[in-house]
């Protein structure tokens, strides 16, 4: 699969997947208990604070660290007249406004999930800082041992929180001070990884809905491996001048793309 929807209709709205309402089949693999990834976070709901969204988003990142490549999608459900259209919203960095470039855009994992059309705006980005400096953006990869300068940022979000997660797991986080916020941090990953941000902050109706965190944006992720005929039969017919922009070295970075690769700061398309 190429998406997976991780958010539907208000983040704290939808009640958590309990164990129960699992087959006998998803919950026990080879004996043992809770190994599927549905099943542990159905297994984690019965600790409280999870709603359905945030178990989707843990299963999400269970099935990125044993290694799907796959971006986020969110909808609103809209079956219903009561439930408001487009809340929440997928935004997909497009090489054009076309059916193809979207579903090329989804694809290559060059997606964020929002509150709605009108919702906060998240983006990361990631440079090599050694030999042929590379950049890449959202649903780019980077490879192991050598340091990756990342950056992220977001709009429409002063007072809330920027979260960066790696392998699921917070690593930095840090209050949004203005609509103009960028923070920046190295990294050097030894093992493959998965970098995901998203812009939180506490609940807003804390007796209405599930879980003491809201979530307003999320990103899809930045991947760290090596580039590998696996990553390529993971991935049948990627091509991988479109997980790489170049940069020549010893420059100040000036990002050089071919025309089939949409610029990491061209304006997303809804």
């Amino acid at each position: 699969m190429n998406a997976i929807q991780v958010w539907n209709r208000g983040w704290r709205q939808v009640p958590p997947l309990s164990l129960e309402q699992l087959k006998e089949e998803l919950q026990v693999k080879d004996g043992e208990k809770h190994v599927h990834s549905i099943a542990a976070v159905a297994a984690n709901a019965a600790l409280g604070g999870l709603s359905a969204n945030a178990q989707a988003a843990q299963f999400w990142d269970y099935e990125l660290i044993r290694g799907l490549m796959a971006c986020a999608v969110a909808g609103s459900g809209s079956a219903s007249p009561r439930v408001p259209l487009g809340r929440p919203a997928t935004f997909v960095y497009a090489r054009e406004k076309s059916l193809a470039g979207i579903l090329e855009g989804l694809f290559l994992g060059r997606t964020y999930v929002s509150t709605g059309p009108d919702g906060p705006a998240v983006f990361m980005t990631a440079q090599v800082l050694a030999g042929d400096q590379a950049r890449v953006g959202i649903g780019g990869v980077v490879p192991l041992h050598v340091d990756v300068l990342f950056e992220v940022g977001a709009t429409k979000s002063a007072g809330k929180k920027i979260e960066v997660l790696l392998n699921g797991r917070p690593i930095l986080t840090k209050i949004i001070e203005g609509d103009a916020f960028v923070q920046r941090f190295i990294q050097h990953p030894e093992v493959p990884s998965v970098y995901r941000a998203r812009v939180i902050g506490p609940a807003e109706n804390p007796k209405e809905g599930v879980g003491a965190l809201d979530v307003y944006a999320m990103t899809s992720p930045i991947y760290a491996q090596d580039i590998i005929q696996e990553l390529l039969w993971r991935q049948p017919g990627i091509d991988l001048d479109k997980l790489w922009v170049r940069i020549e070295p010893d420059r100040t970075p000036e990002v050089h793309l071919p025309e089939h690769v949409p610029p990491v700061n061209r304006r997303p398309v809804r």
